[in-house]
């Protein structure tokens, strides 16, 4: 009795050749340059960077200007962390144009008005750009035009036993 066995129409039943195949620079003589594994890891390291840097660049072009107000708070370095912004919206302590917020991911243009609390004083700044990182203090007060004057910032005066008539 004689087997049959099935051969796939796609699969060839010739034996494969071990011999190398033929590049461009295999033909032309040429040797392909040295590269370890420590020179990928950066090549990709490097391109990675690039990457991210001009991903976090188009970011604000692409989303027309806009940005999640926790790293907008955080780029304009009014928190350490976006988790600590992020904790403050889903708090409901933030306020954008009048409207409490609940969600980090609500998106902030210029010329919004936030209000939240900084410290212990209520901060009031509006909007003048989206920041690309979190850049020096100097970047960071680019990014907003406060609202409050100066002098705001000091708590009113108390009545004391000196000075009763202060109410």
């Amino acid at each position: 009795m004689t087997q049959r066995t099935a051969v796939s129409p796609t699969r060839s039943t010739a034996p494969r050749s071990t011999a190398p195949r033929s590049t461009s620079r295999a033909a032309a003589g040429q040797q392909p340059p040295a590269r370890t594994a420590r020179d990928a890891g950066a090549d990709a390291t490097a391109l990675f960077m690039e990457d991210a840097a001009a991903a976090g660049r188009d970011a604000a072009t692409e989303a027309g200007g806009r940005q999640r107000l926790d790293k907008w708070l955080w780029c304009a370095r009014f928190y350490k962390s976006r988790t600590q912004a992020a904790k403050l919206c889903a708090d409901g302590l933030i306020r954008i144009n009048r409207m409490p917020v609940t969600k980090a991911a609500q998106a902030v243009k210029p010329g919004d008005v936030l209000t939240f609390p900084w410290g212990n004083k209520i901060k009031v700044v509006q909007v003048s750009r989206i920041g690309a990182r979190r850049g020096p203090a100097d970047e960071a007060r680019g990014l907003y035009l406060d609202l409050r004057p100066a002098d705001a910032d000091l708590p009113p005066p108390r009545a004391t036993a000196c000075n009763p008539a202060v109410i």
